[in-house]
């Protein structure tokens, strides 16, 4: 059972702002915060940002969604300063064998997160390499998982698997919850740049210990590379098995026909399929995929 301060977190998902529960939540956390607004094609996202506190609270459409507790320094915010109660039995130096340990199995595990369904939504506990990052409360789980029916948009092909939570990303905002799933497989990034293309500035995050790049066109996620081999020193996806059910990558043209049907278009290095409002490009490398970008349609190169 998930007990601790983390509670009055929970507590808070579905509340509004000027709600008690809300403001219990923002007691728990203490000093003052800064809110920054964006409006999504979908919803009006609200944050208040507790930059020196190391919390973060996601509102969407004035609904408190998700709950951003830190437990490492960032540029742009600082360690939670309680960890000792924020979880009973859970201090931030814990890794996840400790975390099991403490609390049991999780619903779900990967190399980069642990997730715990708890009373009013989910606990995650996120990790780059060894070491935990952040603890996530969600009002629910944001993208399906492999287990779950994959949707399907106008009879286009579905990608049930963990490639699932990249196509649900992107065309999402930078620091959307939908960015956060993405983080929670490839891990935090460990490099970041600017680039400008075409005259319009790109920010590039590189995850190279998990084969993972995500580009940012204007603050949208507007693509996502992920290595199915290693090259030049980047690891590959640590677990391709599980990208896409009933397909091994990294594979051949033939198997990925027979899992798509004909592509979009074929050329001699590439195969591009289209998903919904995506599309999935397969470089090969000798005969082999090699890297699948996952690209929105709304950013086509």
């Amino acid at each position: 059972m998930i007990q601790g301060d983390v509670e009055a977190f929970l507590k808070a998902l579905g509340a509004r702002e000027g709600d008690p529960l809300l403001e219990q939540a923002l007691a728990v956390v203490a000093g003052e915060y800064e809110v920054d607004v964006f409006d999504d094609a979908d919803a009006e996202q609200k944050y208040l940002v507790a930059v020196e506190r190391g919390v973060e609270f996601l509102l969407e459409d004035g609904i408190v969604t998700t709950v951003f507790v830190y437990a490492a320094d960032r540029d742009d915010q600082r360690t939670y300063g309680r960890w000792p109660t924020l979880v009973e039995g859970i201090d931030r130096g814990f890794s996840a064998d400790e975390i099991v340990a403490a609390l049991g199995a999780p619903q779900a595990r990967t190399p980069t997160f642990l997730r715990y369904a708890a009373d009013g939504g989910f606990v995650q506990f996120d990790f780059d390499g060894a070491r935990l990052s952040m603890l996530v409360v969600m009002r629910e789980v944001v993208v399906p998982t492999a287990d779950v029916p994959a949707r399907s948009a106008d009879g286009a092909p579905s990608v049930p698997g963990e490639l699932d939570v990249f196509v649900t990303a992107v065309g999402r905002p930078l620091f959307s919850p939908e960015h956060f799933a993405v983080i929670g497989l490839a891990g935090d990034a460990s490099e970041s740049f600017d680039v400008v293309r075409a005259g319009v500035e790109w920010q590039v995050e590189a995850s190279p210990r998990t084969g993972v790049r995500l580009e940012f066109r204007e603050e949208i996620l507007a693509r996502a590379v992920i290595r199915l081999v290693e090259s030049d020193g980047d690891a590959a996806y640590p677990h391709t098995a599980r990208l896409i059910d009933g397909l091994p990558l990294p594979s051949g043209r033939d198997a990925l026909c027979g899992r798509f049907g004909a592509p979009h278009r074929a050329e001699h290095e590439y195969d591009l399929y289209l998903v919904g409002d995506s599309a999935l490009r397969f470089d090969f490398d000798r005969g082999a995929s090699s890297v699948l970008t996952v690209t929105s349609r709304a950013f086509p190169d």
